[in-house]
């Protein structure tokens, strides 16, 4: 979904006589229906006006913390880490393409007269818009393998396959939206002749950004429910065998199936809306749309709800992810916050004594890093220490 289609501020009469009106004319995705639907409407301007910043704003601060978490060492070796890192540099573009239309409009800057800068957000608009959505498939994917062919992951959910896939996918990406450099004026109209490409491009990238992904998604969400639903019976009929069953569930990782829930549900509404109004601008024309403002409210609403797709993402890590969780902590602990528990051993702390001279142990006598209460271990003989921890200090 672009923001172009974003019928609440951005689509206020005094506001399209000045930036928006460029914007606006870029005919993305489904605004080609939005023509009639141009009506000032005061309760859902003020409401989009305090609510775009706040999304936009929580999104870039989330969006930022998760790409570093994900990145990290520990985490960035799975496949789905770099998915869902990437995913959150896509949508911070998004939300800032977003952000400068909102500064632009409210504040009557009136950005879109430099030249360059229309084409470039309808741009920017169409490719973060797109791989957002085929990096929540890519999850959705291996999400699918780990529960229906738990045997494959090693040989698939790699991180260097994960690497070439997103590589591909920029790369296409950028040849299919490109086209708003060369088919706009400087005034960010559409030149005469690409009248009909862009009309094509428009539902074109319907296909690709939502028709698609959600037969996609919809197939691989009922095939994990059916290989669930399989896999608790075969379990409840071992339960008195002696033979010890695995389940598929435990490959599950919970955060990827939150991941695809959410965005389904928070952008369901909005593909309702985009869809009701194609098929009526392709059965009654452009000129026989009722205007009403009900539909509008209604499309702003799930406008927003697509909006807040992309910013809740953080949220929805830290509540389902156990080890995003940890890595999360662990990045933001202070140093020197950990201490070493040592347990099944036969260590003991001894004064420092000039006639028994006890030997000194230090962390690097340790296989893992760590300090004991910031101090140094003292022992008077050599013993196997047979395993350790490590713990956040209480």
């Amino acid at each position: 979904m672009s923001i172009n289609s974003y019928p609440g501020y951005l689509s206020d009469k005094t506001i399209l006589q000045n930036d928006s009106k460029e914007i606006m004319s870029s005919r993305n995705h489904s605004d080609l229906p939005y023509k009639s639907l141009y009506t000032e409407n005061v309760a859902i301007s003020l409401v989009e006006q305090y609510t775009v910043p706040i999304i936009c704003l929580s999104g870039f601060v989330g969006n930022a913390l998760s790409s570093t978490v994900f990145l990290q060492k520990s985490m960035r070796k799975k496949a789905c880490s770099l998915y869902l890192a990437v995913r959150g540099i896509s949508d911070n573009g998004f939300l800032l393409t977003l952000f400068a239309i909102w500064t632009s409009s409210v504040f009557e800057l009136r950005l879109s007269k430099i030249t360059g800068f229309c084409q470039s957000l309808i741009f920017f608009t169409y490719v973060f818009a797109c791989i957002s959505v085929w990096l929540v498939v890519l999850v959705t994917v291996e999400n699918h393998i780990r529960i229906c062919k738990p045997f494959m992951v090693n040989h698939i959910c790699k991180s260097m396959n994960a690497k070439v896939i997103m590589i591909t996918l920029l790369f296409c990406v950028l040849m299919c939206y490109n086209f708003p450099f060369w088919t706009m004026t400087s005034e960010c109209e559409p030149y005469y002749d690409y009248y009909d490409f862009i009309d094509g491009m428009v539902y074109a990238d319907s296909i690709i950004t939502l028709l698609i992904p959600t037969i996609i998604m919809t197939v691989l969400m009922i095939a994990m429910a059916m290989t669930t639903i399989a896999s608790c019976k075969r379990r409840r009929r071992l339960s008195t065998s002696s033979i010890k069953y695995t389940n598929p569930l435990t490959k599950v990782t919970t955060m990827l199936l939150a991941v695809t829930l959410t965005f389904i549900v928070l952008n369901f509404p909005s593909h309702i809306v985009r869809l009701r109004l194609m098929i009526l601008y392709l059965v009654q024309g452009i000129d026989n749309i009722p205007v009403l403002d009900t539909s509008i409210s209604v499309q702003s609403v799930t406008q927003l709800f697509y909006f807040l797709s992309l910013a809740i993402n953080f949220v929805v890590y830290y509540s389902f992810g156990s080890k995003f969780r940890r890595t999360f902590r662990d990045l933001f602990r202070k140093k020197g916050s950990n201490r070493v528990i040592l347990t099944d051993c036969y260590v003991r702390r001894t004064p420092y004594n000039a006639q028994s001279q006890p030997r000194s142990i230090s962390c690097e006598d340790f296989p893992t890093p760590g300090t004991y209460n910031n101090a140094t271990l003292q022992v008077n003989e050599y013993v196997p220490l047979r395993r350790f921890r490590s713990s956040p200090s209480l």
